[in-house]
């Protein structure tokens, strides 16, 4: 799926999310542009979710708008403003690329998932059966959810969120899943795709009780490493930081957007 390409101006993404101050993806893609040759630019724009929609639509009137990623809240909002759906997408019904496609149509894909296998591709790490915890069942818990069935061929997976109909709703879109609490015993491979620990010292489970060996995850930016990972690496688990999973989605993304070398 590409977008608008040009080689004699700049282009430019944003990153739209409330909050954003939290988000790397504008130094990250910006060396990644630089060492590819790309002429593109990101900014973090910080939108409140009723502001969301007003705001993508004053975004095409940017002439070189080549696109947006989009974070917390707004990943279903994204994919209801879409007219065209990547597989992704239509699978977990969220989208964090959205980009301009055709007269005022927007074309849209959930990578998130998709980067999170990469990562653990990457450094060689094999999930295939691990008894998995998915710690938050919104936009990102979702699309890591279901590339860890659809990609990683995980094997069960227990979803542990706060928020009962979500948890329903992600259910009810895997093959091999439950409901379950945030005891992490006992699981091979966990996972935080909740907000808990973003800027602060939380831990989104008691991670004293994760069993030494597990591959632990976490999809939070900042801090980079979280208490929830710092605590896993002490008991010498392996861990993949939110960091790894991003850089493992920014070709994906760099070729949703139809960008290249200038």
């Amino acid at each position: 799926m590409t977008t608008h390409t040009s080689t004699d101006e700049r282009r430019v993404l944003a990153i739209i999310g409330d909050p954003v101050k939290q988000v790397k993806s504008p130094a990250t893609f910006g060396d990644y542009f630089m060492s590819h040759g790309i002429n593109a630019v990101m900014v973090p724009l910080h939108v409140g979710e009723k502001d969301f929609l007003t705001v993508l639509k004053g975004l095409r009137a940017v002439k070189n708008f080549a696109g947006a990623i989009v974070t917390i809240p707004h990943k279903y909002l994204a994919y209801q403003a879409a007219h065209t759906k990547g597989a992704m997408a239509l699978r977990t019904r969220t989208a964090n690329v959205l980009a301009p496609t055709g007269k005022d149509r927007w074309a849209a894909e959930m990578l998130d998932g998709v980067g999170l296998i990469n990562a653990l591709r990457k450094r060689g790490i094999g999930i295939r059966g691990l008894r998995t915890l998915l710690i938050g069942a919104g936009g990102a818990g979702t699309a890591i959810a279901v590339a860890l069935e659809q990609l990683g061929q995980v094997g069960s997976i227990s979803i542990a969120e706060p928020d009962s109909t979500r948890a329903r709703q992600l259910l009810a879109k895997l093959e091999r899943a439950e409901i379950a609490g945030a005891d992490p015993a006992g699981y091979q491979l966990v996972v935080n795709a909740s907000p808990v620990g973003m800027g602060s010292d939380e831990s989104p489970v008691d991670a004293s009780r994760i069993t030494a060996g597990t591959i632990v995850c976490d999809a939070i930016m900042e801090p980079p490493k979280t208490r929830l990972l710092q605590t896993a690496e002490q008991k010498g688990c392996t861990i993949v930081e939110g960091r790894e999973m991003l850089l493992g989605q920014v070709e994906d993304i760099v070729r949703f957007f139809g960008l290249q070398a200038g």
